[in-house]
This record gives C-alpha cells, sequence and structure tokens, in this order.
C-alpha cells in the first residue's frame, strides 16, 4: 500500500490577508493510493510536515492537515497554513511524540526577603563607630533572588531527590547560557506527580527551583563574646573583664584566633562562616536544564 499520486487542486484553495491579523492560507491536494485500505498514516507520508513552510510564501507555516475520503481511491487533502505566532511547547508536542524526550520548560523570575544582615551590599560591616553591633531591627535589609523554574517529564522517579533537594551547587552551573558560581544556587521546592501516558509512553511531570543569591548562601556570624581562650591553657575558656575590672555588660570583639581583638573597629571586624547547607553537585541536572 502506497501513494501513487499526490496533485494539487484549485478547489478550495485560499487565502486570507489578515492586515493586524495573521494571514492563512488553504491548499488542497487529491492524493492517490494503489489500495482502497490505505490509511491516513499513508496519506500522510505525500504531505508536508507539520509546521513546514509554504512553497511560495515561507512566512506561512502549516498548522493543520484535514484528510476526507473522496473515492476508493482517492483522498482528499486541506491544507491550512498560517503565520500566527507558534507556541514552542505545542510545537514540540506535536513534532516529539515521546514527552520524556521534551525539552524541559524553563522559566524566570525574581523574588524579594527580608533578612538580618552582618554586613552590607558593599560587605561593610553592620557595627556602630566603637564597634558594636547594631540591633537585629537596625540590620534588616531586602534581598532580591533569581529563581529557576524547571519543568521536565522523566521515565523514571530521578535518583538525585535523595542527594540534591535543599542542596547547594558545589561547582559552577549553567542554565541557558547563564552560568552561576558554585555556591550560589539552592534545589527548592521539589515536586514529582502522578504517572501520565501519552501515546503508550508512562512519564511522570517533575519540577523543581534554582534559588540564586548571589552572595551564597553561607551564613556570616560577628566573632564576639564574653570569654576568650584561656593563654596558658586552650582547653579552658576565662571570662573577659573591662579596665575597672569589671565583668563585661556587652559581648567584646575577639580576633577570628579565640583572643579579644585589638583595637577594634569596623574595618577589623571578624566574621566567622558557617555552612548551613550541605553542598551536592549539580551535574546530574545538565540533561534536564541545557
Amino acid at each position: 500500500m502506497s501513494v501513487v499520486s499526490a496533485k494539487r487542486i484549485r478547489d478550495g484553495r485560499g487565502s486570507r490577508e489578515g492586515g493586524l491579523d495573521p494571514t492563512s492560507a488553504t491548499e488542497v491536494y487529491r492524493v492517490t493510493v494503489n489500495s482502497q485500505f490505505d490509511t491516513r498514516a499513508t496519506i500522510l507520508t505525500a504531505m508536508p510536515g507539520i509546521f513546514a513552510p509554504h512553497d511560495s510564501t515561507p512566512a506561512l507555516t502549516l498548522r493543520s492537515i484535514d484528510l476526507a475520503h473522496e473515492h476508493r481511491y482517492t483522498w482528499l487533502a486541506t491544507l491550512e497554513y498560517s503565520n500566527a505566532p507558534i507556541d514552542l511547547r505545542e510545537r514540540e508536542r506535536q513534532t516529539e511524540p515521546n514527552p520524556t524526550n521534551r525539552s524541559a520548560r524553563v522559566r524566570w523570575r525574581t523574588t524579594q526577603r527580608q533578612i538580618v544582615a552582618t554586613r552590607d551590599a558593599n560587605g561593610k560591616p553592620y557595627l556602630n563607630s566603637a564597634g558594636d553591633q547594631f540591633a537585629p531591627e537596625a540590620r534588616q535589609r531586602s534581598v532580591t533572588d533569581i529563581i529557576v523554574l524547571v519543568t521536565k517529564s522523566v521515565a523514571n522517579l530521578p535518583a538525585w531527590i535523595l542527594t540534591l533537594d535543599n542542596r547547594v551547587s558545589s561547582a559552577p552551573f549553567s542554565v541557558r547560557g547563564v552560568t552561576f558560581p558554585a555556591g550560589t544556587l539552592r534545589l527548592a521546592n521539589l515536586d514529582i506527580g502522578d504517572e501520565q501516558d501519552e501515546g503508550n509512553v508512562t512519564f511522570l511531570n517533575t519540577s523543581f527551583e534554582l534559588h540564586y543569591h548571589k552572595e551564597g548562601w553561607n551564613r556570616f556570624e560577628l566573632d564576639r563574646g564574653y570569654r576568650i581562650i584561656d593563654p596558658t591553657n586552650a582547653s579552658n575558656r576565662v571570662k573577659m573583664f573591662d579596665d575597672e575590672g569589671h565583668e563585661l555588660d556587652e559581648p567584646a570583639l575577639l580576633d577570628g584566633a579565640g583572643g579579644k581583638l585589638v583595637d577594634p573597629s569596623v574595618s577589623n571586624a571578624v566574621y566567622i562562616e558557617f555552612q548551613d547547607l550541605q553542598e551536592a553537585d549539580f551535574g546530574v541536572l545538565n540533561s534536564l536544564v541545557i
């Protein structure tokens, strides 16, 4: 069973010039086959593919094909062309029958949140002129994070859900040509839906977010306290006293090594870095987001 001929005919041809609206064109073919039992699959082998350009007006692309059985060995194929904007997701759905082979849907947005900061945007400590830390309410500032939202159909439950959720990237990672430095991306809001079936292909819709914070996700705390390491016995801690021999009313700045900071100031204050989130290699996500 095969197509003998496919000839364009005048009956049914037409076009619509849209002005501000989309322009469209209609072409009709009479397709002759060598068996009365030929099906639509045979007829379509002689037709252009969906989204193929019109032969004389390439700005118009094929959007639909309507088949009608005219006679025992002949079919009429009506082809509709248009220059209306194409939804790329719909285009891929029609050209790629396997959902798991379709590219990920990647969207971008920003979000703002309030934090109690230890340093300003330029890295200057939030300390007064005497080297004392401002109260938490005075250190609140707004930060903006970029959120990359990724949705992908996968064949099986991903093994990385146990190793990447709420982890921070341990190496630079790229999404659609944008490279994020190590330590700045955090995977969050993982969501895996029920099994679905399309064209006898079973799949899971998986979505997650990559949160980008340019300052990284580690926490910095001002090194200060009421005690220092005993200079004569490193296993002991001893209280600090003021110049009059009284116990301190406020914590004093420390030097990062357990001693009292000499000549404390805004410029020499020491901060200790804490890693609140574990790191992981995001490389397994490369096939999903590129």
